[in-house]
């Protein structure tokens, strides 16, 4: 069983209001459980997300 740590965290209304509703409507067992889903779906798309190229710059003559 993997290591648990706390994280005390703040949350705008609108965000604690979101995490209750997904536990009431019975999507997750806790808030913990949501804020964890949130943040591997975070942390997933942060890795997959491609890397633009920097642009092109032309040399300038001087």
């Amino acid at each position: 069983m993997p290591a648990h740590h706390t994280l005390h965290v703040v949350l705008t209304r609108p965000l604690v209001e979101y995490v209750r509703s997904q536990v009431l409507d019975g999507q997750y067992s806790n808030a913990s459980q949501v804020v964890r889903a949130a943040i591997e779906l975070h942390a997933k798309a942060a890795t997959e997300r491609p890397v633009a190229p920097f642009p092109k710059i032309d040399a300038i003559d001087d």
